[in-house]
Order: structure tokens, then sequence, then C-alpha cells
């Protein structure tokens, strides 16, 4: 890092505060062969190496952060009142709730199969495509989950404090992070033959 010839511009983002995020510069720095990691000029292809599994990894993530979204509602619904009730009394919350737990329910089904096959060694061409689609799907459930979570706690879930208030700020990042929906459609399309 004090190589001379590198500087950082700091970045400031919408979510992932506690990740440091800089644009580095270089000018004519020197990096000695003795820190070259792996083949010289193969890094991209070590990186193209990672994405699937940090695909499947970010899939996992949103899932976790769409039930802690669901868990927070479900808590909020079941001890807030209203008009003499609790929200959870109320049908169209409960409906609200159920369509959490239909989106986490097919996310996580999908990320076990996906996982299990990975764990068998079946990673061709099929399963990447899976994992292409089930990161846009999971990414997609997350996105579902903490916007119905922010609105069902109405003024709480807007406040800085809320699971769900941060899960929001956090879901673009998830949606572009390992590839852009639009990407991961378009490599699981090439990968399917479509």
């Amino acid at each position: 890092g004090d190589t001379p010839g590198i500087s950082r511009t700091r970045l400031h983002k919408m979510g992932w505060h506690s990740s440091d995020t800089a644009q580095l510069h270089f000018d004519r720095v020197r990096v000695p062969q003795r820190y070259r990691l792996g083949e010289e000029g193969a890094g991209f292809k070590m990186i193209m190496g990672n994405f699937n599994g940090e695909r499947l990894a970010m899939s996992a993530m949103a899932l976790g952060f769409a039930q802690a979204c669901l868990d927070e509602a479900l808590a909020w619904a079941r001890q807030r009142q209203t008009f003499g009730a609790a929200l959870i009394e109320r049908q169209a919350i409960r409906h609200k709730l159920m369509d959490m737990q239909m989106r986490i329910s097919s996310t996580q089904a999908w990320v076990d199969a996906v996982t299990q096959q990975a764990d068998a060694g079946q990673t061709g061409a099929e399963w990447v495509a899976q994992v292409c689609l089930l990161k846009n799907h999971a990414t997609q459930t997350m996105q579902f989950c903490a916007d119905a979570a922010v609105q069902l706690l109405g003024g709480m879930g807007y406040m800085r404090g809320t699971v769900s208030e941060r899960v929001y700020r956090e879901v673009k990042v998830m949606m572009i992070g390992g590839g852009a929906e639009e990407i991961m459609k378009e490599l699981a399309a090439k990968q399917l033959g479509i």
C-alpha cells in the first residue's frame, strides 16, 4: 500500500459503509516479481474462476437478509397496535407477510438445490446458468422483502437502527455485485444455448 506511485480516492456509497472502497491510481508503479500471484497474464482468468462461488454466496446472503426483514416485520406486526388491535390481526398485513414468506421459501429451495449440485461436483454450464438466475431471484427476494418490511414498519421502517432500513440500503449493491441482473440473464442464456 505504501509503494511509490499508488494513491487512493475514497468513494462514498449508498450502503456497505463498513467496506472501505476507493478508486486506486497507479502512476509508474513497479511491483517486484515476488509479489505476483499466479502466472503472468492470468490474473483475469483467476478472478473469473471465483465469480460463480461469489454469486452463490451472494444468493445465500440475500436470502438471509430477506429472512431478517421478515423476522423484523413479523415481530413488529405482533406488537404494534393500531385502532385497538395488533397489526397481525389485519388480513392485508398477513397477506404481505405471506408474500414475503413465499419468496423466501422458493429462494431457500433453490439455494439448497444449487448448493447440493456444487457439493456433488455438478458445476457445468447448466449449473452456471442456475447460479446466475438464482442470484437474480435471491436479490429480487431481498429487494421485495426489504421494501415490504419498511412499508409494514411504517415510520419506524424509515428510521436508522431498524434491520429493514439497513437491508433496504444494501439491496442495490447485492443486485449489482457479482454481475448485474442483465449480465446474469445474458450469461445464463448463453450457458443454456438460448
